[in-house]
């Protein structure tokens, strides 16, 4: 129970007023990640399903992007424009390393989370207009998670400090195998309430995931915290698009 109040408490904005933090927690929290996609899901479905008849769809689309990240106190933005900005930058890998520990904002993160919103708004605006399940708001997020922390899990930091340091520390066998249930568990379930299509599409957008996720470790060396958070955004992109595209 430590574990998931831990996981609610570091990944989303909701305030645990018990005091849950261990040292030797990070491995087990980290696989209730999920946990914390479902509950920012569950409120943007939340604004989808109460909003629909209330705003226009365009007004709407707004509400559900805001949602999406609002709940979770924008955390994975931030990995996100990390990432992006040492990614796109024209420099060696070694110092796209330091442009990633780098905490100024720079150009490309700017541009990269103008087009991420743009993304996201306009897939928000067809799945409103095509009245979706708002299953799929749902579990999109948490789908994210729970495969993010499989990857947390398999690629070794690229320092030994860190967030990611923390999350891997005393992490056993078990704790790889549970994230996996745990992915496994959710995309099934994702497959009874979602569909045929919203499934395929989830796991096209998990392939190219860990495209990303091999190319970044071969340029940083390693993952962290940062990179971990971006995997989540993209993944989640790429199934909003890709399944508004197939509407």
């Amino acid at each position: 129970m430590k574990s998931l109040l831990l996981a609610v408490s570091m990944f989303t904005k909701i305030p645990i007023r018990k005091n849950v933090w261990r040292e030797d927690l990070g491995p087990s929290a980290l696989c209730f990640i999920f946990v914390a996609g479902l509950i920012a899901g569950s409120v943007t479905a939340a604004v989808y399903y109460f909003l629909t008849d209330v705003l226009s769809n365009m007004l709407n689309a707004a509400a559900v992007v805001l949602s999406m990240y609002a709940v979770c106190g924008f955390l994975h933005i931030d990995g996100y424009m990390d990432v992006c900005d040492a990614l796109l930058s024209s420099r060696s890998n070694e110092q796209k390393a330091v442009i990633l520990k780098d905490s100024n904002v720079g150009a490309f993160s700017v541009v990269s989370v103008v087009l991420l919103i743009m993304v996201l708004y306009a897939a928000s605006y067809e799945l409103i207009n095509a009245h979706v399940s708002f299953a799929v708001f749902i579990f999109i997020p948490a789908l994210s998670r729970a495969f993010c922390a499989i990857l947390a899990f398999s690629f070794r930091p690229m320092s030994d400090k860190g967030l990611l340091v923390f999350f891997r520390s005393g992490m056993k066998s078990g704790h790889v195998v549970a994230s996996v249930v745990i992915f496994t568990f959710v995309l099934v379930v994702g497959f009874i309430a979602c569909g045929l299509v919203f499934t395929v599409v989830s796991i096209i957008s998990l392939v190219a995931t860990i495209l990303f996720a091999f190319y970044i470790n071969h340029v940083f060396n390693g993952i962290n915290g940062d990179v971990v958070g971006f995997l989540i955004v993209v993944n989640e992109a790429l199934t909003y698009f890709i399944y508004a595209s197939c509407l």
